[in-house]
């Protein structure tokens, strides 16, 4: 999520870093279209927790549903949710393909090479992601005064 210098007059963007196939995230870009929710951005109105709860709902099997076809930027991942049928649409024309698709594009954003940075000379206040140990996170939660059950490895 990115936020302009005018926020929060102007909406912030959101853009996937790693590929994800969904009707309102544009294939080249990772963009996500907030427009599809937030027209206009209404500033008093429209918060962060509403955007990171909009875009965990578009996931959602309700949400696809009402997908606006004017809203779309990723016009093949639409068209294995609906079928058009001169002026209404017919839900799921390839229900399964879309799924095996979608679940494709999520296995390989998984990978440690899409999940975590390329160590870098990054500008002092961006973020770095890299892999934690269960150990090493509960002891940043301990520290932070999270109560929460231990992480277990699997090793």
């Amino acid at each position: 999520m990115t936020f302009p210098n005018n926020y929060p007059d102007r909406p912030p963007t959101v853009r996937f870093v790693t590929d994800v196939f969904h009707p309102l995230v544009a294939s080249q870009t990772g963009m996500f279209n907030l427009a599809a929710r937030f027209r206009p951005w209404r500033p008093k109105e429209h918060h962060v927790h509403d955007i990171l709860f909009f875009i965990k709902a578009a996931f959602k099997d309700g949400a696809l549903k009402k997908v606006n076809e004017m809203d779309v930027v990723n016009k093949e991942a639409f068209k294995y949710v609906f079928l058009v049928v001169s002026p209404c649409c017919v839900y799921m024309e390839d229900r399964s393909s879309f799924a095996a698709l979608a679940q494709q594009s999520s296995q390989l954003s998984q990978s440690p090479s899409a999940l975590y940075d390329v160590p870098s000379a990054r500008k002092a206040y961006s973020f770095r992601f890299a892999p934690t140990k269960p150990e090493q996170a509960n002891k940043v939660l301990e520290t932070l005064l999270i109560q929460t059950h231990p992480v277990h490895s699997n090793n």
